[in-house]
């Protein structure tokens, strides 16, 4: 590999503190020793395989405007650039110069990131995490976009020095790699080789040494025996690892392939079965979870990062929309894909799209045309009106559909997909968001804006009656923007926006949308509105970025007040039932009392973690289905399923209530002095075996000790809730069983954990009882034998 043009292979930015400085040096001296294979060298003809050529300053240049001129120069004269990523580095004024410099010079592709400490979202500054494009609409207006990037990363992050430069000898490679040009897996592979011949190498003359020294080689071969026992060991604990991370991220379906890969086979290579192999393999089947909770069962994947989705009027079908340009339909009861269209507009919203009832669906494709499909796929008409075409919208039983541009209104009946009405506003007027056909079918209603001589913009919600084709009712709206309408009867409930000064305040106004009769108008300051819902008890649900109201639907009296802490995304009013859901970005689930009064809010407004597991942030949608709880998050390619889990083997049955028995304040304190723990400060719970020949000890920081009560040694440390406070039993196959207030845990005969049992109550006949609010279930306890052959069946359907 010649650098004819380069004087430097690489620049090393990073901020001049103890643990990027350490970092910084030891990357230098690792980049600057290393030698390539000779196999890769040979294959790929590389003429240096050193890189000696690495630039770092070793003091902390001053702050000034401009860079100083020989940093300048050995950014020009580098051909990548290494950025040592901390917390740290995004308060470097001068680290982040030189990141815009050098892409200035060169561009983003030869950035390396190497992560030292805290998350991505923290560390990488925003020069790396995304750039601005300008580009052109239709129109050929200029604007700018934001382009969000994935830089590529070596994660060396560990708790010490130590621990990080042994993981950045053996990531090394993830830099080395790109700086020859070369795939890192083949690198990767080809340094595999190296250490194999070596090792056939060694092996060989142990082999010859072995007909003089038999019992030294025969020892030797043991160890070597040994050491692959280990190497397997440790992959089987890497693969349970990806499993557990992946189910972190709610990826079940592959965390079971992942779980199942660790106790059987990897690549051809015997596994061996490992407690953790066995703990992820049951967490991620669920074989223990009861029907009450909602947890990630499955997802849909999409080409393109996923930018919206809709349900059908019964809920049993899905569009999405990404940004590949594909809009799918799906059946979400097998999952499946119906249909796959690409002739789509580009970054087409939401409402550019639409079900037409539980009978077909509409598009808007890339010609300008609305083209209309039954369930099955199947084109049934195409619209083309030569139309700049802004919105598409159904009624909700399906009887109409309507198109409209900024000042046109098309409506179809769609027994033939024939047009029936057409209303143009007057030209000083446009339709300013979206429209809704009433419950009844019979009026269309929307929002018109017209811009003032004064400058401000008047704002109008009509009603359009699609019987006698005109407008039966405009009502005036105070505010700049009309953010959502809910429709109960012949009300009408707007959620407005209204700027004041630096601030903002939100209005809710409910009128007879024939009449025009106003009900009320209520007005909240220093809120953002953003959603709106309404139950049969008469109440009304407003809610702003942080902050929801319930209100009264007859008057806008305040209800009660609930700080929600993060931004709502959806909320809905539960069919048959006094209670409201909001669903929040990072994942909280809010269930909200309509029946209860300010007075009592504390239980009125409680966020159900256990019960909804939604283990990500940043989620763009909750939708209702029949299927489950669909979700998806911002620059991800999954739309997640949250179902209940259905096991056959869990039945509900009667059993009698047990008293457990726990220690005392003053015994808890003697067991204390007597073991003299060494973080007797974090300790949260103690708890005997029904002998006391165990001793269980849970710490607030999430780890469970167990001890020998006869010699005071400790058996075992693995992480459980700090709740633990029961032993149940041992099994007859010499497993234990502990829990907490509403779960528990199984040990093996090691006392290592093999299995997370939620709403674990006792044990009785080889069955798990479990217990919800006050009803009982019996399941049976898989042997590992049973959990392998489930996983196995899921994997092959």
């Amino acid at each position: 590999m010649k650098e004819e043009n380069y004087r430097y292979n690489a620049f090393i930015s990073y901020r001049h503190n103890d643990l990027d400085k350490y970092v910084a040096e030891n990357l230098h001296r690792l980049i600057e020793t290393y030698v390539m294979p000779k196999s890769v060298v040979e294959k790929y003809n590389i003429t240096d395989n050193n890189i000696r050529r690495v630039f770092r300053d070793k003091e902390e240049l001053p702050l000034a405007s401009n860079l100083e001129d020989q940093i300048v120069v050995a950014l020009k004269e580098s051909k990548f650039l290494i950025v040592i990523c901390s917390p740290r580095l995004k308060e470097s004024i001068w680290c982040r110069r030189e990141i815009e410099k050098f892409i200035e010079l060169h561009g983003r592709s030869n950035i390396l990131c190497v992560l030292v400490e805290g998350e991505p979202k923290d560390s990488f500054p925003d020069e790396l995490l995304h750039y601005k494009v300008k580009t052109k609409n239709e129109s050929g207006k200029e604007k700018e976009e934001n382009i969000l990037c994935e830089p590529l990363a070596m994660d060396v992050r560990g708790n010490n020095k130590k621990e990080i430069n042994k993981k950045l000898k053996e990531e090394l490679i993830r830099i080395i790699a790109p700086m020859y040009n070369l795939n890192y897996d083949d690198i990767k592979r080809r340094h595999e080789e190296r250490k194999l011949k070596r090792r056939i190498k060694i092996f060989r003359i142990i082999t010859i040494a072995s007909i003089l020294f038999a019992l030294y080689s025969s020892l030797l071969f043991l160890k070597i025996y040994i050491s692959s026992k280990q190497l397997k060991y440790d992959q089987a604990i890497n693969l349970a690892n990806s499993a557990e991370e992946l189910l972190l991220k709610d990826n079940r379906k592959d965390a079971i392939e992942k779980a199942y890969q660790s106790v059987t086979e990897y690549n051809k290579n015997k596994m061996p079965v490992t407690s953790k192999g066995i703990y992820e393999l049951t967490e991620s089947l669920g074989v223990y979870y009861t029907s009450d909770y909602y947890y990630p069962i499955s997802q849909l994947n999409t080409l393109g990062i996923v930018e919206s989705i809709k349900t059908d009027k019964d809920k049993k079908y899905l569009l999405s929309y990404d940004n590949s340009r594909e809009l799918v339909l799906w059946d979400l009861n097998n999952e499946n894909r119906i249909k796959t269209l690409s002739d789509t507009r580009l970054s087409m919203n939401e409402n550019k799209y639409t079900f037409i009832g539980n009978k077909a669906f509409a598009y808007l494709n890339n010609d300008n045309e609305v083209v209309i499909l039954d369930l099955e796929g199947n084109e049934i008409n195409k619209i083309s009106n030569n139309l700049t075409i802004n919105n598409i919208n159904s009624s909700e039983n399906g009887k109409y559909f309507e198109i409209n541009t900024d000042n046109q209104i098309y409506i179809y009946e769609t027994d033939k997909y024939s047009q029936i009405k057409l209303y143009e506003l007057p030209k000083n007027k446009e339709i300013d968001s979206e429209t809704y056909f009433d419950e009844k079918e019979e009026n269309l209603i929307f929002t018109t804006s017209e811009k003032l001589n004064d400058g401000t913009t008047k704002l109008e919600i009509m009603t359009y009656s699609i019987d006698k084709g005109n407008i039966i009712n405009n009502s005036i709206i105070i505010g700049d923007k009309v953010k959502k309408i809910a429709l109960k009867g012949d009300n009408l409930i707007a959620l407005i926006y209204k700027k004041i000064d630096l601030s903002s305040s939100m209005i809710i106004e409910n009128y007879n949308y024939k009449n025009g009769t106003t009900y009320f108008k209520k007005e909240y300051e220093g809120g953002s509105p953003l959603d709106i819902s309404i139950n049969d008890l008469n109440t009304i649900l407003v809610s702003s970025y942080s902050t929801s109201y319930l209100l009264d639907f007859n008057t806008g009296e305040k209800i009660a007040t609930y700080s929600i802490g993060y931004k709502e995304v959806d909320s809905y009013s539960l069919e048959n039932s006094n209670l409201y859901v909001l669903f929040t970005i990072n994942g909280e689930v809010h269930m909200i009392n309509s029946t209860v009064n300010e007075l009592y809010y504390d239980y009125t407004d409680a966020v159900y973690e256990g019960v909804f597991n939604f283990n990500l942030s940043s989620y763009e949608r909750f939708l209702y289905t029949t299927k489950g709880i669909l979700a998806y998050v911002s620059n991800d390619n999954r739309i997640i399923i949250y179902g209940q889990f259905k096991n056959d083997d869990i039945k509900e049955i009667e059993y009698e209530e047990k008293k457990n028995n726990s220690l005392s304040y003053s015994e808890k304190n003697t067991i204390i002095e007597e073991y003299n723990f060494e973080n007797k400060n974090l300790i949260y719970n103690i708890f005997y075996s029904d002998d006391k020949n165990l001793l269980f000890v849970t710490y607030t920081d999430d780890t469970l000790e167990i001890y020998n009560n006869q010699n005071k040694k400790m058996i075992n440390k693995v992480e459980a809730n700090r709740y633990i406070n029961t032993y149940i039993c041992k099994t007859e196959n010499n497993e234990y069983l502990i829990k907490g207030f509403v779960n528990g845990y199984v040990l093996n005969k090691n006392f290592e954990l093999i299995a997370y049992v939620p709403r674990l109550y006792d044990y009785n006949n080889g069955k798990f009882i479990l217990k919800t609010d006050s009803k009982y279930y019996e399941v049976k306890k898989y042997t590992q034998e049973e959990l392998i052959q489930k996983a196995g069946d899921i994997i092959n359907n």
